[in-house]
């Protein structure tokens, strides 16, 4: 009880009281108990030992909420797993053009955030022009506007003939892919 009575009182600040009705109890020069310098932002742990702001008390000990995954804002708002504390809010990582994968890191105009990861609509073909929308096999996602691509067919697009851009001058036809001239091809005659 003595060892207990000195670690206490070295947390508190001052001699430490008991009363038998209650049990051990501290009073000391700011007049809390030990549970109340556990949890009191202005006697964190000991007396005048004051939190910062934006911070709370927990378990004697200053917790900077503005940052901390397990006490977002408040003592004990856990963000989840997908989510991080910044400026006492969670805030998604994996679908957040501002926090892409990690707090601050933004993603370019045009791109989305997906999986923690920023893609660009411009020319992923599994988001092309916008989330989710997905090129089939013979297709590629190409620009064809400032900041909008569509998913083009590169087979058969005479303008985008086997990649984007590629376009067929002339009398030429995009066929399988390649330009080709339908009147020297003896394959694609016609």
């Amino acid at each position: 009880l003595e060892k207990l009575i000195n670690w206490i009182d070295t947390l508190a600040g001052d001699k430490p009281t008991y009363s038998p009705e209650e049990g051990l109890c501290i009073e000391n020069k700011c007049g809390k108990t030990y549970g109340e310098l556990q949890s009191d932002r202005f006697n964190c742990g000991m007396c005048g030992n004051k939190c910062g702001w934006p911070s709370a008390c927990l378990k004697g000990e200053c917790i900077f909420t503005a940052k901390d995954n397990d006490n977002c804002g408040a003592i004990g708002n856990k963000c989840d797993e997908r989510e991080r504390c910044h400026q006492s809010k969670c805030h998604d990582i994996q679908d957040n053009i501002f926090h892409c994968g990690e707090i601050g890191n933004r993603c370019p105009p045009y791109d989305i955030c997906q999986d923690g990861i920023c893609r660009s609509t411009k020319t992923d073909r599994n988001n092309c022009g916008a989330k989710g929308n997905i090129c089939s096999e013979n297709e590629d996602c190409c620009p064809r506007e400032i900041g909008r691509s569509f998913c083009e067919n590169i087979i058969e697009d005479k303008s985008n003939c086997g990649f984007c851009g590629n376009s067929c001058k002339g009398n030429t036809h995009c066929i399988k892919g390649n330009c080709n001239d339908l009147k020297n091809d003896n394959e694609n005659c016609g």
